[in-house]
């Protein structure tokens, strides 16, 4: 894995918790990680985005992320 997949797949992670998205379910096997993301939409509608994150950095940070997201709830 190289330094540009983690910075490509920390930038789509971040994009999605700027829009408003939080991460609502994680499922880890060897293949990486699958990130669910969820948010109410303006129809009151829930949308949800899944990313497929494999890079070691990129887990870490989505795992640091999970933890604020956690302390401000």
């Amino acid at each position: 894995m190289s330094y540009e997949q983690f910075l490509e797949e920390k930038t789509k992670i971040d994009e999605l918790l700027q829009q408003g998205y939080s991460i609502e379910r994680v499922v880890e096997n060897l293949d990486g990680a699958f990130l669910q993301f969820v948010r109410k939409a303006r129809d009151g509608k829930m949308k949800t985005q899944t990313l497929h994150i494999q890079s070691a950095d990129a887990r870490k940070y989505f795992s640091v992320r999970v933890i604020q997201q956690l302390n401000n709830a």
